[in-house]
């Protein structure tokens, strides 16, 4: 019976030695299994920051060529923009050059023709007052000639009231000569 209690003894030290180490095995493996996982996990998790490091370094790059690609286009642009202001600035000079030079010519023509004006003015001026003075020559001349007819008439009248004068004074000379005759005839008959 001591024997027997010994072998069963014995078979449940054994178990109960199967199992610990059973447990023990199945500790160490769940303890491995965990360690994995952690290492896995931390596998996964430093892949997973990698691409969002790769993926934010991508971004950046590309921001950056965004940004380098905008500045370029900007630089362009503005480049383009200054041609166009300078083109326009030269193009707005031109123009005002235009119409200073249509300006200075329209003051020209404008002074010519003021000129111009004076000058027939003058001479419409000169030829009124010759042509006055002409007509007032003419006028004078025509009241000389009248002055002179008249003076002309006067004379000849003069003259002629003298003939009539002289005539009627020789011919009343005559008759008193005549009468003085004829009265020494009577006288003497």
């Amino acid at each position: 019976a001591a024997a027997k209690q010994q072998k069963v003894n014995d078979a449940a030290a054994a178990k109960r030695k199967k199992i610990e180490e059973l447990d023990e095995k199945t500790k160490k493996q769940k303890e491995e299994t965990k360690k994995q996982k952690e290492e896995v996990a931390a596998a996964a998790a430093a892949a997973k920051q990698q691409i969002l490091d790769d993926a934010a370094a991508a971004k950046l790059e590309k921001t950056k060529k965004a940004v380098a690609v905008k500045r370029q286009k900007d630089h362009v642009a503005l480049a383009a923009k200054k041609k166009k202001e300078e083109a326009a600035a030269v193009s707005a000079a031109a123009k005002q050059q235009k119409v200073n030079d249509a300006a200075a010519a329209k003051r020209k023509k404008i002074e010519e023709l003021d000129e111009k004006t004076k000058k027939q003015k003058e001479e419409t001026k000169k030829q009124k007052e010759e042509v006055a003075a002409a007509a007032a020559a003419a006028k004078q001349q025509i009241l000389d000639d009248a002055a002179a007819a008249k003076l002309e008439k006067t004379k000849k009248a003069v003259a002629v009231k003298r003939q009539k004068d002289h005539v009627a004074l020789a011919a009343k000379k005559k008759k008193e000569e005549a009468a003085a005759v004829s009265a020494a005839a009577k006288q003497q008959k």
